[in-house]
């Protein structure tokens, strides 16, 4: 959720552009692994233009996680049972951990 005095920001063409850019090169979510589809600032920039397009900031994450992983975090809230802790990947960037969904057998 985009704060109302910052959706211009989100609002314009080279935002799009580089943001689509940005999930196709890293088109996982972060915390689950599924297909991402919003680029979430890691550090709020709340406004600060150098931020906001720094993409050093940036990272793939899919709209649920967006909605309560990443909200809870920046609370500083501990995040749900269901967040993978263990994010690597290999070479052809599949995720490596076992508590992966990906991974887990049976799902």
């Amino acid at each position: 959720m985009h704060h109302s005095e910052y959706q211009h920001l989100y609002n314009n063409k080279g935002w799009r552009k580089e943001s689509k850019r940005f999930l196709y090169a890293n088109p996982f979510c972060k915390y689950c692994g599924k297909q991402a589809d919003v680029v979430n600032h890691k550090i709020p920039h709340k406004g600060d233009i150098v931020l906001f397009w720094s993409k050093d900031n940036w990272e793939s994450v899919c709209k649920q996680c967006h909605d309560s992983t990443v909200q809870r975090l920046e609370r500083g809230q501990i995040p749900g049972k269901d967040m993978v802790i263990d994010n690597r990947s290999n070479a052809d960037g599949l995720p490596t951990s076992d508590t992966h969904p990906w991974n887990i057998k049976g799902k």
